[in-house]
């Protein structure tokens, strides 16, 4: 339960710091954050990358916790988090492969 109330916290947070920003600025350091979980009284959200990270903590870590805690009207705790993506491509192996040629067998490996 306290997970859906945080997300949905994290949720007005958002959209009342796209009011307090602009679309601009909010579409630039905003757009890429996201949710990943939460606890009693916690909310982790993710970064695609530690510049990204950084920056927010920087300029905007103590508008989010203000905002946080005039909506739950209690502290919540803002956890940060570098995300990477799980989705990427393996990494291609090249197979063996045989390749026929008149007086030899070669085997080499394809690309």
């Amino acid at each position: 339960m306290a997970e859906l109330n945080n997300e949905l916290l994290w949720s007005e947070t958002l959209n009342q710091l796209k009011a307090e920003l602009g679309e601009g600025v909010f579409s630039v350091w905003f757009t890429d954050v996201s949710y990943l979980r939460s606890g009693e009284d916690s909310v982790t959200i993710g970064f695609p990358s530690a510049f990204h990270r950084d920056r927010i903590k920087k300029n905007y870590q103590n508008n989010i916790r203000a905002k946080l805690k005039k909506l739950a009207s209690r502290e919540i705790a803002l956890e940060f988090e570098v995300v990477t993506e799980s989705t990427e491509k393996p990494t291609s192996v090249p197979q063996e492969s045989t390749v026929y040629l008149p007086s030899k067998l070669w085997r080499s490996q394809s690309l």
